[in-house]
């Protein structure tokens, strides 16, 4: 057996940030400005998931969601 040393130890999760590029989005948003958000499986899931992240990264502001495509578009509204 074969003893490793100076392997770096992946942060927990959580204290690495968002999980996906997309969610850093939010805050950063202006009201009227939007992104397309990829659909991997169904809008639902899509949505749930851009749900839970606004809910974590931008509490206080309010978003408009639409499917387009294969995509859902996130607008700031407030």
């Amino acid at each position: 057996m074969i003893i490793d040393k100076n392997i770096p130890i992946p942060p927990a999760r959580g204290e690495e940030g968002p999980r996906n590029e997309y969610f850093i989005l939010f805050p950063k948003l202006d009201v009227g400005d939007s992104f397309l958000y990829p659909i991997k499986t169904t809008y639902k899931n899509a949505v749930t998931n851009l749900s839970r992240a606004k809910g974590k990264y931008a509490p206080d502001i309010k978003f408009r969601y639409k499917q387009e495509g294969d995509f859902v578009r996130v607008w700031r509204r407030k």
